[in-house]
């Protein structure tokens, strides 16, 4: 009796298979899952909301907390934006158990709200980000989207700058 050559093939395809599998079939150590967590501890940041607003903020934060991000904005070590132009914030670093600091200022322009804001390292005291926003008109629909475009750019800033 002659065997067909694909039938040889194929009787060698399966003996050479099973004698890599049945190791890995019987191993009793080989762990279900590999758990490789490579990804930095969330940040911190303290949102000093910013000067002549009380809009914008709350849902800054609001967002902001949404992420794995801590945000830290009552009780605050620093209480005014003035605080960023003054270095002693720096002296305080042990004591600052944050990151990041965020703050700003809206300014209202022929109806046009104007957002100044800045990211500051903490502990090297380096300005990460100036930015300013932009939000056309005064109403409901315009400032809930420029606070949700801002937190996402201030998302952005802080977990780029963390790698």
């Amino acid at each position: 009796m002659r065997l067909h050559p694909i039938k040889i093939l194929l009787v060698i395809s399966i003996a050479v298979l099973s004698l890599f599998a049945s190791p890995l079939l019987t191993a009793k150590n080989i762990p279900a899952s590999l758990n490789l967590d490579t990804s930095l501890p969330p940040a911190t940041a303290i949102f000093i909301p910013f000067t002549s607003d009380s809009i914008l903020s709350p849902m800054i934060i609001k967002d902001l907390q949404r992420t794995e991000l801590t945000i830290i904005s009552e009780n605050l070590p620093l209480h005014s934006p003035n605080d960023v132009a003054d270095t002693s914030y720096r002296s305080q670093g042990p004591d600052i158990a944050a990151d990041y600091l965020i703050t700003g200022a809206t300014t209202v322009n022929n109806a046009k709200i104007i957002i100044n804001y800045k990211v500051v390292d903490i502990h090297s005291g380096q300005i990460i980000a100036n930015e300013q926003h932009l939000i056309l008109d005064y109403d409901d629909y315009s400032l809930r989207y420029g606070a949700h475009r801002i937190a996402d750019h201030l998302y952005e800033i802080i977990t780029n700058s963390q790698k």
